[in-house]
């Protein structure tokens, strides 16, 4: 079977530290009032996303403690399941965008810079999350068999 190569473990400490970071400045940008000057809203809200983005990347292409074959197959699988959902997706977005214009109305620059956001930002997501959860049920199912 062909391997990836893939950052090593300690490189998921950095992933969540600038993840959280992102986070952090997207939250700080959204928190600020109405006449807080929009070109820095907009910027903390730009270097955020961008850090948030970084760090899931971080996280997704880091290995586990452990990098075997039961973990390789959790991380195809997941990778396949999103690919799905991206599929949807990417289906989705362009109906979803043109019953927002029909029905209010919105210009069409927001709901493509909406769309885009979302069909860019959402699939890291998900697979980091999809990862983790399996790994975390796998995890949980072996130490329920060792203990029985």
């Amino acid at each position: 079977m062909k391997t990836f190569k893939l950052l090593p473990h300690s490189w998921q400490t950095v992933g969540w530290i600038i993840t959280g970071m992102g986070a952090g400045l997207m939250l700080f940008g959204a928190s600020m009032d109405k006449s807080a000057e929009l070109f820095l809203v907009s910027s903390l809200w730009v270097i955020g996303s961008a850090l948030w983005t970084i760090g899931f990347l971080f996280l997704a292409f880091s290995q586990e403690l452990y990098e075997d074959e039961r973990i390789r197959s959790i991380r195809m699988n997941t990778l396949g399941i999103v690919a799905i959902i991206y599929g949807i997706m990417i289906i989705l977005y362009p109906i979803m965008d043109f019953v927002c214009l029909q029905f209010t109305g919105g210009s069409l620059k927001l709901a493509s810079i909406t769309a885009i956001r979302g069909i860019f930002f959402k699939p890291l997501i998900i697979y980091v999350v999809l990862f983790k959860f399996f790994l975390w049920k796998e995890n949980r199912s072996l130490q329920y068999e060792e203990n029985a």
